[in-house]
């Protein structure tokens, strides 16, 4: 009987767990908002909360979200020149051995040709290497043979 308990409050608890590793978040300046409705536009969020109260504020104010099981983090834009062109709101692909890989739509911005890639909607996106919050590697051309794999992610190219 002990065993049976045991193992139905394991199974709720990770149960419980998974849902909660699914709700979608949304932060703003440093406090955090759960909800299940979350609205991303060109330049707001809206964020509908448990009680019904609905929140909107500017994407120039979010650090950080997650919608639909994609998580965006604000980071250093930084060209390849080495000059920063201040934050952005970028897509986390995924980590290996603490380097993080990070999805950027430039959408209007100027970006070098050879930094261009195609992602699976084929629209054109700029892929960036981070550690510990600072940029690690602008993945282009030359290193992208040897980034994506290291990554287990697969690419193609504009070119």
């Amino acid at each position: 009987m002990k065993k049976l308990i045991f193992l139905f409050l394991l199974v709720s608890f990770a149960w419980i767990a998974k849902a909660a590793g699914e709700l979608d978040f949304v932060c703003v300046n440093g406090v955090t908002y759960f909800s299940e409705d979350i609205k991303i536009g060109v330049s707001n969020a809206r964020i509908t909360t448990e009680s019904g109260m609905i929140l909107k504020t500017s994407l120039s104010k979010v650090d950080a979200y997650r919608v639909d099981g994609k998580l965006f983090e604000r980071l250093p834009l930084i060209c390849a020149d080495g000059k920063s062109k201040g934050t952005a709101l970028m897509e986390l692909i995924t980590q290996h051995n603490g380097l993080r890989l990070y999805k950027f739509h430039p959408g209007n911005q100027e970006t070098p040709a050879n930094c261009c890639f195609k992602d699976k909607s084929n629209t054109e996106c700029v892929y960036f290497v981070y550690k510990d919050g600072q940029l690690y590697l602008h993945v282009n051309h030359a290193n992208a043979p040897t980034v994506f794999p290291y990554f287990h992610v697969k690419f193609g190219s504009n070119s």
